[in-house]
């Protein structure tokens, strides 16, 4: 049975932290489970042939080297070396297991546009958006979608690098002046994401309350981060609410059940048709929604982004509950995934 789980690290030591802290807690899960978690660590150095050289976690931080498994015998592996896993480097890489979030769902998730025509826009929940590629398309693109102002940014940026609101003019002025841009930049109509979400949306509890309350007021930029975790038997979702406020992200948290179903079903949605488009049996990913106006049009809610390569985990240090709700069905979306029922080989 492939019961072995591999959270798969680039560094040759844990981070501090980083994108998925509580790796205790979600060791421990997986074991209720009946599935042995393990970290590698060295990227692809730890694949040697038809093994996996893995180490026992023995706290959040520390790992004690545990030897060397079949690739065989690992049902699943979690890529967190915030990169694809380079299978020109492994010497059978016929032989890497199933991943959450294949290298062919990063891919996706890498290029905006891509995320935008093959995912959001389909679903009915994306805001325009264009790639770049001629000053035609700019020209087309501010005709057809009017605004004050427009959003340019890159097309792989991430933590929002390389951002500009602009009005229509120097939109074609940027472009013009600097075509080495062609190819590489989206553009969008600015929505004004300030408001405050709409009534009906509750705290988590009562100890969120005054951080929900002070964010989700008119003035703040802020979304809705809704994670989505897919696995071959079912799609679940949890939401967080997420504030832009200077360097930092501010989180508050806020009751599931107070969240338009339609969110979490374009979510889920969002989640089952990434994997099929990349071809990936799991996928752990979020959708931020932010709730704003265009122009004259009333507010709603709009699709700001799907992160599908390695989103960051909300850890315990910000809600303990929040925290262990997401990794409980980080968790669950793993086994899942292990135990999907194998393919039947095709005869010709």
């Amino acid at each position: 049975m492939k019961d072995i789980v591999c959270l798969s690290y680039r560094a040759d030591e844990l981070p501090a932290g980083g994108n998925l802290s509580g790796r205790e807690q979600l060791f421990d899960m997986l074991r209720g489970y009946d599935l042995q978690p393990v970290v590698s660590l060295g990227a692809e150095g730890a694949y040697q042939g038809d093994q996996l050289r893995v180490h026992e976690l023995l706290s959040e931080q520390v790992a004690g080297a545990a030897g060397q498994v079949a690739l065989q015998g690992v049902g699943l592996i979690v890529n967190r070396l915030d990169r694809s896993i380079k299978k020109d480097r492994l010497d059978q890489p016929q032989l890497l297991p199933p991943m959450i979030n294949e290298n062919t769902m990063r891919s996706l998730a890498f290029r905006k546009h891509r995320t935008n025509d093959e995912v959001l826009a389909p679903l009915g929940i994306n805001i325009p958006t264009a790639l770049v590629v001629s000053p035609e398309v700019v020209g087309n693109f501010l005709d057809t979608h009017q605004a004050d102002e427009y959003v340019v940014k890159p097309n792989s940026g991430t933590n929002g690098r390389g951002v500009q609101r602009l009005d229509g003019a120097s939109v074609r002025r940027l472009f013009a002046e600097q075509p080495d841009l062609y190819d590489k930049q989206i553009v969008q109509p600015a929505y004004d994401f300030q408001a405050a979400f709409p009534a009906g949306l509750r705290p988590y509890d009562a100890a969120s309350a005054e951080a929900f309350e002070g964010w989700n007021r008119p003035g703040v930029n802020k979304e809705l981060r809704i994670y989505g975790f897919h696995s071959p038997q079912q799609t679940t979702t949890f939401p967080v609410g997420r504030a832009i406020h200077g360097e930092a992200d501010q989180w508050f948290f806020v009751d599931p059940e107070s969240v338009p179903a339609r969110l979490l079903e374009r979510t889920a949605a969002a989640m089952r048709l990434a994997a099929e488009v990349s071809g990936s049996a799991a996928v752990l990913g979020t959708v931020d929604f932010g709730y704003g106006v265009l122009g004259d049009q009333a507010p709603d809610w709009r699709a700001i982004e799907l992160n599908g390569k390695a989103p960051y985990v909300l850890g315990y240090d910000k809600h303990a509950g929040v925290a262990d709700a997401l990794r409980t069905q980080l968790a669950a979306q793993i086994a899942e995934t292990v135990r999907m029922p194998e393919r039947p080989v095709m005869v010709h």
